[in-house]
């Protein structure tokens, strides 16, 4: 019977370069430990969801417009 990772591994085989290179970020991103969020880090991020949902949050379009990455 053939394991999962063999499968895997006969599939990571028939991926050109670039998608190879996509795979791995993912992987990497499976494996790394988990990273631990200070408190000060936790009521940053409650802070910015609270002001998301007041509908305080600011469109990518109107950051990347103001940083001149837009074609506007």
């Amino acid at each position: 019977m053939v394991n999962s990772k063999e499968i895997v591994k006969a599939l990571i085989d028939r991926l050109n370069d670039v998608q190879v290179e996509a795979l791995r970020v993912i992987i990497e991103s499976m494996i790394w430990p988990e990273v631990k969020v200070t408190p000060e880090e936790a009521e940053a991020i409650a802070q910015g969801e609270a002001e998301v949902e007041a509908g305080l949050g600011v469109k990518a379009e109107d950051v990347w417009r103001e940083l001149g990455l837009s074609d506007d």
